[in-house]
């Protein structure tokens, strides 16, 4: 079977050697207030005024009322509640004479004295006017400018619409009923009466240009978990479903099309009955159930269901099994075969795919399955048992609780030794206990007032480390009385006999730490690249471990406060 999906949690780490650090002083701690322009351009307030820093340097000096936005290289600056307009460079191309914001209602506001493609809107009396940066006007005065869409300006004419580029070039002369946005900068729609005297829509892209001729009756967008996609409904009753460069992925031949938690697969029905397509028009599933879900596990299958009765699917067309019950859980165990977890009649049990049980429906609860052992409830009692029903861990437990990975699950009585069980099918045996706090890789419990830790894997805390901040490319960070220091994830070895008193997990092979009123970016052999901060930091820990978590989640900067003060941080990704 082929596997047509990868769901991978994990963290891109850089494989190279870096010669400047990850980490670097963009904006000195030294302003009232900052805000991103760009990631790159910080808008900076001191003594009351406004400027522009890039890189520790004042681009722009704080003399202005304040910093309106940057685009297309130009920022947009107030002076004196009007708009002007500096390069990147410091240089004043358009002095200070346009409106802030719009006094008449417009359709859209949300590019106004904005740059994009070497054109802005501004106001000019009450009306829109696109201006180049020389301050020229680049739409003739007989057409009123209603909104800008991207690098398309939607113009209006006695009554109707048409659309301009930002050159001022007219792409569509007026002659549309109307022109609506559907994906803002990508994709529009416009209105036309066809020759059955029926209004149509149609559709534009991004530049203006008609990719569509107006053969639809509406247009509905659905936004997905990985896509954005726009439904297109005919007058007989189909519906299309385009993407979102208003290219057909299906033609509207059912009567509805749902995209599913899948990129390429899409749900259909026709004559009221549900089915599976591939936006390569394949139907994995016919349009004859009364409901289709996708399940993914190991792979990916579709549960297909009518009058009482699951029939699987693989991703392949196979019709697996037909099924008696509610199926819980759909995977493979570890030779690659497929299994199915059954209620049925109240009872849980396995099947394999072709519906026969590999453990008859005799127990009462199941909690999961793991390196194909599973964690059964029988009365008030968990236990384990294997794929032959063989009891690994006797039916004697209270309580049973999985991880939050669900790669191993602990199962504990508190008059007993407790048990844990990981995803190499290994038991790992631990002290009696009436309660456990389950994490990802670990558990914790108390022991007369010690707090004890094990690792799934079967490594343990070591006794002086008080805290951990946390992991990152095969480096902890943790806490000891001596201070903040390194050491390997796997079995716990020092890395460094440095102690620092806060310090952050490692990104790209660098990290951040903060000693002797210093903060330094350090690499992996603990050597200091930079300085980047001296003097008292307050809440170091706390800016520390924000840092480490923004270089993760592809944030390219760090505003940090100090007194009241504050400077950027960049992270360079």
């Amino acid at each position: 079977m082929k596997n047509i999906i990868s769901i991978l949690i994990a963290v891109l780490f850089c494989n190279i050697v870096i010669s400047q650090p990850v980490f670097s002083l963009s904006v000195e701690i030294d302003y009232d207030s900052i805000f991103s322009l760009d990631g790159k351009f910080f808008a900076v307030k001191q003594n009351g005024k406004w400027g522009v820093v890039k890189n520790k340097k004042q681009i722009v000096p704080c003399k202005y009322q304040g910093i309106d936005a940057l685009g297309d290289g130009i920022i947009s600056f107030i002076d004196n509640n009007k708009i002007g307009f500096i390069d990147t460079l410091g240089n004043v191309l358009i002095e200070a004479t346009y409106p802030i914001e719009k006094q008449t209602y417009r359709e859209d506001k949300s590019q106004i004295n904005v740059f994009d493609n070497g054109a802005c809107l501004v106001e000019v009396d009450g009306r829109y006017q696109l201006i180049n940066k020389q301050n020229q006007f680049l739409i003739p005065q007989e057409y009123e400018i209603t909104s800008r869409i991207g690098d398309a300006i939607a113009i209006k004419k006695e009554g109707k619409y048409g659309i301009a580029n930002s050159n001022g070039k007219i792409i569509l002369y007026p002659q549309y009923l109307d022109i609506s946005i559907l994906i803002e900068s990508k994709l529009y729609s416009y209105k036309q009466i066809t020759s059955t005297g029926i209004p149509m829509f149609g559709l534009i892209n991004g530049k203006g240009e008609i990719i569509s001729s107006a053969i639809y009756a509406d247009f509905g967008l659905f936004i997905g978990k990985d896509a954005t996609y726009l439904k297109a409904y005919t007058e007989q009753g189909g519906q299309a479903l385009l993407n979102d460069e208003g290219k057909i992925i299906l033609p509207p031949i059912y009567q509805v099309i749902l995209p599913t938690i899948l990129p390429d697969y899409f749900l259909i029905t026709q004559n009221l009955e549900q089915g599976v397509i591939g936006k390569d028009s394949v139907i994995y599933v016919p349009p004859a159930y009364e409901r289709v879900e996708v399940k993914i596990t190991n792979d990916t299958f579709f549960l297909a269901h009518k009058e009482n009765k699951t029939f699987i699917y693989d991703d392949e067309q196979n019709l697996l099994s037909t099924i008696e019950g509610t199926i819980l859980d759909i995977a493979k165990d570890q030779k690659g075969e497929v299994y199915l977890v059954i209620e049925k009649n109240f009872s849980y049990g396995i099947q394999n795919s072709q519906g026969k049980w590999i453990i008859e429906p005799i127990y009462d609860e199941i909690l999961s399955v793991v390196a194909d052992k599973i964690c059964f409830r029988k009365k008030d009692k968990w236990g384990v048992v294997d794929m032959n029903n063989q009891i690994i861990i006797p039916f004697q437990y209270k309580e049973a609780k999985l991880s939050q990975s669900k790669q191993f699950f602990v199962l504990y009585d508190g008059k007993k030794d407790s048990k844990l069980l990981n995803n190499k099918g290994e038991i790992i045996t631990f002290d009696e206990t009436e309660s456990i706090m389950i994490a990802n890789s670990y558990i914790e419990y108390k022991i007369k007032k010690e707090r004890k830790r094990i690792y799934a894997e079967r490594n343990e805390k070591p006794q002086q480390f008080l805290s951990f901040k946390g992991a990152a490319n095969g480096i902890v960070v943790a806490r000891t009385a001596e201070g903040y220091s390194y050491y390997a994830e796997k079995d716990f070895k020092s890395l460094t006999n440095n102690f620092y008193q806060s310090a952050s997990i490692f990104f790209c092979d660098q990290a951040l730490v903060y000693q002797d009123n210093q903060l330094k970016v350090i690499d992996n052999k603990f050597q200091t690249q930079a300085v980047l901060i001296t003097g008292v930091i307050d809440n170091i820990d706390m800016h520390l471990n924000i840092i480490g978590l923004r270089a993760y989640t592809g944030s390219d900067y760090y505003i940090i406060k100090n007194k009241n003060k504050y400077g950027v941080i960049n992270i360079k990704q």
